[in-house]
């Protein structure tokens, strides 16, 4: 039958959301990944295999929003987006693997691996349907995940801002897990893309923030290692 317009729009939505949601339990990983390689590295093996797990999630996702894109162009952007994610989350895979939390240059080369992922998600949810509720909060909580990464590689603490300590970190890595559970929990649960977005927003929020201390952490306590006060 021919007028499939407004249901090809409904498809390519419902496919936006079930990506968005994709990226976001990826991006959830991604966190975990930078956090255990640079604080507790027996715990990486296991957060690597997790992201890596998460991926052909996304992967499944575009393929369906690029079955359902609007056109040809559309397709291809969302194609080449993901590819773009693909190449950004193995070079971050591979610092991780790299990384010592007594070299500066490995956790520098981590830090920008991981700000490619971060970018390339970003890339990717813009192609999605922008009117989605929580979008706007998406998109700041990627912009705070930006920040932190920024702030780990700049070496001067920001004047009047308060020093964090290892308890900071730990209590904030405790935060990101628990929010990364419940973006994986969410994730596993059935129910519609719709539902699911609006659950992962606050996950998405409180994993940013708590990505922001650990960085913020990490970084005054290599300033104080250093000799710094």
């Amino acid at each position: 039958g021919g007028g499939g317009g407004g249901g090809a729009s409904d498809a390519f939505k419902e496919a936006s959301k079930s990506l968005q949601n994709a990226a976001q339990a990826l991006s959830g990983a991604q966190g975990q990944v930078v956090n255990t390689a640079q604080v507790d590295k027996k715990r990486l093996g296991p957060a690597a295999n997790a992201t890596a797990r998460t991926f052909p999630t996304v992967v499944t996702a575009a393929n369906a929003a690029c079955a359902a894109a609007p056109d040809a162009a559309s397709a291809q952007q969302i194609a080449k987006r993901t590819d773009a994610l693909a190449q950004a989350l193995a070079a971050m895979l591979r610092s991780a693997k790299v990384c010592s939390n007594d070299d500066d240059a490995s956790i520098a080369e981590l830090n920008s691996a991981s700000r490619g992922v971060t970018d390339a998600v970003g890339d990717l949810l813009k192609l999605c349907d922008t009117a989605n509720p929580g979008q706007r909060e998406l998109a700041a909580a990627l912009e705070t995940v930006r920040e932190a990464m920024d702030t780990l590689n700049t070496t001067q603490r920001a004047a009047g801002k308060p020093a964090r300590s290892f308890d900071d970190m730990q209590r904030a890595a405790k935060r990101l897990r628990d929010a990364s559970a419940q973006v994986n929990a969410v994730c596993a649960a059935p129910g519609a893309p719709a539902t699911k977005h609006a659950q992962l927003v606050p996950a998405a929020q409180a994993s940013a923030e708590a990505m922001a201390v650990i960085a913020d952490a990490a970084k005054h306590a290599a300033g104080d290692v250093g000799g710094g006060d």
